[in-house]
């Protein structure tokens, strides 16, 4: 199908309706009480399409699935090293605490 007929079959039908198939009146639970107006000119809906098959293919690309990869594993080490550093603050925080409970326990 082409990106024209893929407009027009969806065309006066909001992103919810879109996704759950929804027929009859063109306005779903998620619209009611407001006048749908499809919000995605021509122009736009191909480039968004464009732009998500795009994605797609990239994602799937050797190159992608490298920089993807590299991500997760960055974001992870990310994650560790914030732990580290709430964990080594956490505990200077209770030596400060502790030091001055002491002075103010000795007066």
């Amino acid at each position: 199908m082409g990106y024209i007929d893929e407009y027009n079959a969806r065309h006066g039908k909001c992103e919810f309706c879109k996704y759950h198939n929804f027929t009859g009146s063109p306005v779903c639970a998620e619209c009611y009480g407001y006048s749908f107006k499809d919000s995605l000119d021509l122009v736009t809906f191909i480039r968004k399409r464009v732009s998500d098959e795009a994605t797609k293919k990239f994602n799937a690309s050797e190159y992608g699935k490298q920089l993807l990869s590299d991500i997760e594993h960055y974001e992870q080490l990310c994650d560790k090293c914030k732990d580290e550093y709430n964990a080594a603050r956490d505990s200077y925080i209770n030596e400060e605490l502790k030091r001055v409970d002491d002075i103010i326990n000795s007066i």
